[in-house]
């Protein structure tokens, strides 16, 4: 597949997650901090980051979600749970990308 295809194959989800608010808690000493649905969405971009890597290399991969539970992930409230849950996915979809990297060949 082309960038472009993949690309377009993945905006639906893509827009899902920049569905999730980019909002930040700024702290006393004028530091801003993400909130956890900021934070979840960066996590949630870099799954499907890793998604694309593998689907342009035509890697067999399973998928990280159903429809269901990213329409749950990305719906508040955005828990400690859901942070966790989306962190560990990313880790392991961080691996498969690497690993379908090295089996496959460069990524795009």
């Amino acid at each position: 597949m082309t960038n472009e295809e993949v690309s377009e194959q993945y905006k639906p989800i893509d827009q899902l997650i920049d569905s999730i608010p980019e909002e930040s808690i700024t702290a006393d000493d004028g530091v801003k901090y993400a909130k956890s649905g900021f934070a979840l969405k960066v996590w949630l971009m870099l799954v499907v980051h890793h998604c694309k890597n593998m689907k342009l290399i035509d890697a067999e991969f399973p998928a990280p979600f159903t429809k269901v539970e990213l329409s749950n992930l990305i719906k508040a409230p955005y828990t400690k749970e859901k942070l966790k849950q989306v962190k560990a996915l990313q880790k392991k979809y961080a691996q498969l990308d690497e690993k379908s990297y090295r089996t496959k060949g460069e990524a795009a």
